[in-house]
């Protein structure tokens, strides 16, 4: 309603400033035509008096005759006065003038009359001229109108010369006056013009669209909305059939985004489904790795503890000496105990998924421990540089340690044609900011001075399926699930090597606000 409210007060304005710029060019044609004919009367009146001064002085048979008489002279001042003219000159051919009428002191006026009477007296032609400026109504005019008019006896020859002035600023004073009038009525027609068109509009227009506006604030699904016009095929009809096919087509969209939504959802349940299971996959590939180098070293306890248990049976063993080896084998036993459970911790299939805050730094060292006895970490040093004042981020504990699991156990591939002491994994961490500058984030790189990764390899390196390792040494999986998995926990995973020189791998983590 506010708009609608608006919207009349803006048509009102506009219907009030047309009308005042018509009222207003009405006016300034009426101006301009109105002087216009006052100046013609005017000349006309002069002319009518150079005809009376030509009548007088061809009865009178004193063509030239100066003076006039007392009688002709007051004659042509009564006719002068009648027509309102304010100065008049007669001039001779002999230049010689008899001033008749004269209430201008000016004297360049006095001297532009009798110039135009002489002027006038030797060519035989009428003149009509506009001379000064005054104000007139809306802008500057003409102050005075001096009409010559050649004095015509026997035969048509020029006896002589009429020039009169009239001075047009109190036609000009009298227009002014009448805009006082015309502006009070065109006050009251505008007020009244303004509130019959607003009103009219209002009815006609503004009315429909409240109507439309408060049907659709109502409006429930399936709903037509409504100009409730009176019946016809105006505009507003038209606009509420092409609005309800509009409607129409919009809840045709709905449903089908709705059925789309059902499906894109039922899709994302089956995409997540799989990656889980690809990740179970991958996790079980890794156990499959981690426990065929386990058992060598499961191996070596297990041969100290059946050599201590052959030395019990010994009957010169003392008692001191069985409790000895009883306390080796439980010793030896709880190596496998460890590993073996470390193994299982790892291979233990996640429950339900739910992030937790943990240390970073701690985990890391937990995977380092759990990888020490595979044969390919052998002779490689470890380094580890944990320069971030915090560790804690907000993850799921089994997927991260999987994704350290593969990155470790990568980069002691890559060391493979490295010679014994030469090996080394260094891990560093350290805070950053993203790129907005605003979010801290912890920042981990594991990297290697193994073989390196070939340029143009680095950027499919972690798509599915690409490997660069031998067939039946790798799925291509690792690296992909690695990816995913950091990038579902709002995580970001980037490489970088050198071929021959090493790679770095670099996961970034949002820490966590304590």
């Amino acid at each position: 309603m506010l708009n609608a409210k608006s919207l009349k007060t803006v048509i009102a304005i506009h219907i009030a400033l047309l009308l005042l710029i018509i009222v207003v060019l009405i006016d300034m044609v009426f101006v301009s035509t109105s002087q216009k004919n006052f100046i013609r009367q005017k000349t006309n009146d002069c002319r009518v008096l150079a005809l009376s001064i030509e009548n007088i002085l061809n009865t009178s048979h004193k063509i030239p005759a100066l003076p006039l008489s007392s009688a002709t002279e007051r004659h042509l001042k009564k006719i002068a006065k009648i027509s309102a003219i304010t100065a008049t000159v007669i001039m001779t051919p002999g230049g010689d003038a008899l001033f008749i009428s004269n209430k201008s002191d000016d004297k360049k006026l006095s001297e532009l009359l009798v110039s135009g009477a002489t002027q006038t007296s030797l060519t035989g032609k009428n003149r009509v001229s506009l001379h000064d400026k005054a104000w007139g109504v809306f802008y500057i005019r003409n102050h005075y109108l001096i009409v010559s008019t050649p004095i015509l006896v026997e035969g048509n020859n020029t006896a002589g010369a009429v020039s009169s002035v009239v001075d047009l600023t109190s036609f000009y004073v009298l227009q002014r006056e009448n805009q006082l009038v015309i502006l009070f009525y065109t006050i009251i027609n505008i007020l009244l013009l303004v509130l019959l068109g607003t009103y009219g509009i209002s009815r006609t227009t503004i009315r429909p669209i409240n109507n439309l506006v408060r049907r659709a604030e109502e409006r429930q699904d399936h709903d037509n909305l409504d100009f409730i016009y009176p019946k016809g095929r105006n505009e507003f009809r038209r606009l509420s059939i092409s609005l309800n096919r509009m409607l129409d087509r919009i809840e045709g969209d709905k449903r089908r985004l709705e059925d789309s939504l059902v499906d894109l959802e039922e899709a994302n349940r089956e995409i997540k489904a799989r990656q889980n299971e690809l990740i179970r996959a991958e996790k079980l590939a890794s156990v499959g790795r981690l426990s065929a180098g386990i058992a060598h070293e499961i191996g070596n306890p297990i041969g100290i503890v059946l050599g201590y248990l052959d030395m019990l049976n010994h009957k010169e063993a003392s008692e001191s000496e069985k409790t000895d080896y009883i306390n080796r084998c439980r010793t030896e036993i709880q190596k496998i105990n460890n590993i073996i459970r470390e193994l299982l911790d790892f291979s233990r299939p996640a429950g339900k998924e739910t992030t937790e805050t943990i240390a970073v730094h701690a985990l890391i060292q937990e995977t380092m421990d759990l990888l020490a006895v595979q044969p390919v970490m052998r002779d490689v040093n470890r380094k580890y540089e944990f320069n971030a004042s915090c560790d804690k981020v907000s993850c799921f504990p089994d997927k991260l340690r999987q994704v350290f699991v593969n990155l470790i156990l990568n980069a002691a591939d890559a060391l493979s044609t490295k010679p014994p002491g030469k090996k080394e994994i260094v891990i560093r961490s350290c805070t950053t900011l993203d790129y907005s500058g605003k979010e801290k984030r912890l920042r981990i790189d594991i990297s290697d001075n193994g073989i390196g990764i070939n340029q143009a390899d680095l950027e499919t390196i972690f798509d599915p399926f690409f490997t660069t390792k031998d067939p039946g040494y790798g799925t291509g999986l690792g690296l992909y699930v690695c990816y995913m998995i950091v990038d579902n926990m709002n995580g970001m995973m980037s490489v970088d090597s050198k071929e021959g020189e090493g790679t770095t791998f670099t996961i970034q983590f949002p820490l966590k606000n304590d």
